[in-house]
């Protein structure tokens, strides 16, 4: 599956799809990550962000949350802020990189 519509500026904004047990649907970086279970995935300072996501899905249903995360760009990790929304018990989201 290619996700090259998933993708807009220079592939920095980009939209995923996640269960809400972590496993990821659609991924914009690209197909390698559909299917993957990122549910005890951490970012580089030890932050359990696909938990984040779940717990903040399940208690408000949508919301902003941070982490870090590589930049496609610059293949850096750098601070994102994502926000999330619950649809027919999927999280769906994209998010910003902080530069």
């Amino acid at each position: 599956m290619r996700c090259r519509g998933f993708r807009r500026h220079g592939g920095e904004l980009y939209i995923f799809v996640n269960t809400m047990e972590g496993k990821n649907i659609a991924h914009g970086q690209g197909a390698r990550f559909v299917g993957a279970d990122q549910s005890k995935a951490k970012d580089p300072d030890g932050v359990e962000y696909v938990q984040e996501r779940i717990k903040l899905a399940k208690t408000k249903g949508k919301g902003w949350h941070d982490y870090k995360y590589l930049d496609p760009k610059t293949g850096k990790k750098l601070h994102k802020s994502s926000y999330i929304e619950v649809w027919d018990n999927m999280i769906f989201g994209t998010g910003i990189y902080m530069r």
